[in-house]
């Protein structure tokens, strides 16, 4: 009688993680999905495609919804998306793969520095029409 009561409560033991697992899983996030109309379309600092983007309404600010959502070149669909393990990694990911795009497009745009030894030299050691 002891090994039944043992057995017995060893299962649920052993179905609690399985349990939180799919109740984890099973939560859903609010977010759209955007289609850009053209191949490639750019608002709100997201680069959108014909494939389509997914993104979480929490990670955008009311500014940038309503800038994707006013766009005539973009189709956004209201969504819900799964809160898992690999879907946070994959946000993880295109975030980082966004800032890294949106800083090289910075980088590219900021004149360059002066370091000094320039080919203008300073006013006073210019000959000039005085």
């Amino acid at each position: 009688m002891a090994k039944a009561t043992t057995r017995a409560a060893a299962k649920p033991a052993a179905a609690k993680p399985a349990a939180q697992k799919r109740a984890a899983e099973s939560e859903l996030l609010d977010g759209i999905f955007v289609r850009s109309l053209p191949a490639t379309f750019r608002r709100a600092g997201f680069t959108f495609t014909r494939e389509g983007v997914g993104l979480l309404l929490a990670d955008l600010s009311p500014q940038q919804l309503d800038a994707i959502e006013a766009e005539p070149m973009l189709s956004v669909t209201q969504a819900q998306f799964p809160a898992t393990a690999e879907a946070d990694a994959r946000l993880a990911e295109l975030a980082k793969a966004q800032a890294a795009a949106s800083d090289a497009n910075d980088d590219a745009n900021k004149p360059p520095a002066d370091d000094g030894a320039g080919d203008n030299p300073a006013p006073e050691n210019q000959e000039g029409n005085a």
